[in-house]
């Protein structure tokens, strides 16, 4: 789940507009010793969009909305701290 949308910028690579998000995520923890917990965690993910009207994405309901259909989410920092 999305905790917070913290970035959103659209960028260009080989001729392909990108969406490049940035949010807290919650994440599903499992520990040793007590029940899996969720935790936020700091994540990005770069998403192609299928079309050249970027002006949609102007609007911050149709940003999260994006963010929302995402499956594969990165860690922004490679040793978050749980």
């Amino acid at each position: 789940m999305i905790l917070e949308l913290t970035g959103f910028n659209i960028d260009v690579v080989n001729g392909e507009r990108y969406a490049y998000l940035q949010a807290d995520i919650e994440v599903l923890v499992d520990t040793y010793y007590s029940e899996p917990m969720f935790v936020p965690a700091a994540c990005e993910a770069r998403v192609l969009l299928a079309d050249d009207d970027t002006a949609d994405y102007s609007l911050a309901a149709e940003q999260m909305e994006l963010a929302e259909d995402v499956n594969d989410w990165s860690y922004s920092d490679p040793t978050p701290n749980f």
